[in-house]
């Protein structure tokens, strides 16, 4: 049986170090932690964190127990362990995740550091391939006195497409956004984080050999997002995210997507439990969906396949204005850090939400099984599935440019270095 809780108290590390944030942290724990109540330490592990996302301390707890199934809740408040400049997370990795239009093997850099002051952290991210360059740089900064965290980003591509001769294609794009993000003030089980943000986004193509425009579009988008999850250790973990979005195409030239406003929101949601006491068998199921208020452009459209979706298909696959993405999952673990699993993924597509004249524009599905093999070895960790296409693909039977066949056979693989 589960101990109660006797009494909280929060001390400071280095006083007066945190004393502007004590009545905050205190009534955060309150929502999952009562006096005279029992504890529940998967909630306790889930709000410590939320408790001071939006602050420059960090928060340390001590259970000690008292008497009889009762315990003392210290917190103690202190200042961030890293210093700025600090790297968090640094890793490469090497994939095959790319289409075969732009060069499948893929390599990809990342770091994440402690920013300019104690809370906020920088990161940087930039993939290759033979025809794609992609950076992105981001800074995340806690801001107290709004009771959230403020961050702005900016990043840019470049693609060309490594076939087609004098009708091979390159293009750009760039964004730039700014962001807020806050947990909400509610009595609930688990954290909920809401967050917003508004971005700009240029993208046009391009004839290689001629330079001549094919397309030109600007993109204003506002969204917001709404998220709740259980740590991913847990007997039974879930995660729910609702995202609503609102924009306007101030201008598009070359491309079949109208100028004005437009909207869509997606829903998505995990859940995953064990099979048994000792854990060693897991069961996960995935799904997430779009809908859309009308047609939209290539950014902003739902994909079916890809290695976070249909496995035996690609990011251009199956691509379409609204859709519907599920998956089932079955793994055991065959070693301390090995995971062997089975799936099944699937999905529908509707590819225009307004019908266009010579395109495919019913509904169509993509279904794949399929195995998979991860696991880490010290600072390696690899990702590895195998998955066959079956009930036919639609848009390739209709004669039109797929980027896979009906019922494709593929193998993806991600092997990551972090240090």
């Amino acid at each position: 049986m589960a101990p109660k809780v006797s009494k909280v108290t929060v001390s400071l590390a280095k006083a007066p170090l945190g004393e502007e944030y004590r009545e905050r942290i205190e009534a955060r724990i309150n929502r999952v932690v009562r006096v005279g109540e029992l504890l529940d330490v998967q909630q306790l592990d889930e709000y410590l964190p939320a408790s001071t996302f939006d602050l420059p301390v960090d928060l340390s707890v001590v259970l000690r127990p008292i008497g009889p199934e009762q315990l003392e809740l210290m917190l103690e408040i202190g200042p961030r362990a890293a210093p700025p400049g600090t790297v968090e997370v640094s890793a490469w990795q090497i994939n095959n995740h790319g289409l075969s239009q732009y060069g499948r093997p893929q390599f990809m850099g990342s770091v994440s550091q402690v920013g300019l002051r104690p809370g906020d952290q920088f990161s940087l991210l930039g993939l290759g391939s033979q025809g794609v360059a992609f950076a992105r740089a981001e800074y995340d900064a806690a801001v107290p006195n709004l009771y959230g965290r403020l961050r702005t980003w900016a990043s840019i591509s470049y693609t060309r497409t490594i076939k087609g001769g004098a009708a091979a294609v390159s293009g750009s794009s760039q964004e730039n956004g700014v962001g807020y993000a806050h947990i909400l003030p509610l009595a609930s089980a688990h954290p909920w984080k809401s967050q917003y943000s508004l971005s700009r986004r240029k993208t046009d193509s391009r004839l290689t050999g001629t330079e001549l425009e094919i397309s030109n579009i600007a993109d204003s988008q506002l969204r917001w997002n709404l998220s709740a999850e259980t740590l991913p250790t847990a007997y039974r973990n879930w995660r729910a995210e609702l995202t609503l979005a609102a924009g306007d195409y101030t201008h598009v030239s070359g491309d079949l997507t109208p100028e004005g406003g437009y909207s869509f929101f997606q829903l998505a949601g995990r859940y995953g439990f064990a099979l048994g006491d000792d854990a060693r068998w897991r069961m996960e199921m995935r799904a997430r969906g779009q809908w859309a208020s009308r047609n939209l452009d290539s950014y902003n459209r739902f994909a079916l396949g890809g290695v976070n979706g249909v496995r035996a298909y690609t990011t251009a696959d199956g691509v379409g204005d609204e859709g519907a993405l599920w998956s089932v999952e079955l793994n055991r673990q065959i070693a301390p850090t090995q995971n062997l699993g089975v799936f099944y993924d699937g999905g529908v597509i509707r590819p225009n939400k307004n019908a266009l004249a010579g395109s495919l524009n019913s509904s169509y599905t993509l279904n794949a099984v399929g195995v998979a093999w991860n696991g880490s070895y010290g600072s390696w960790v690899w990702q590895t599935s195998l998955a066959k296409g079956f009930g036919g693909y639609k848009k390739a039977e209709f004669n039109e440019p797929t980027e896979s066949k009906a019922n494709e056979t593929r193998l993806y693989a991600a092997l990551t270095y972090y240090f």
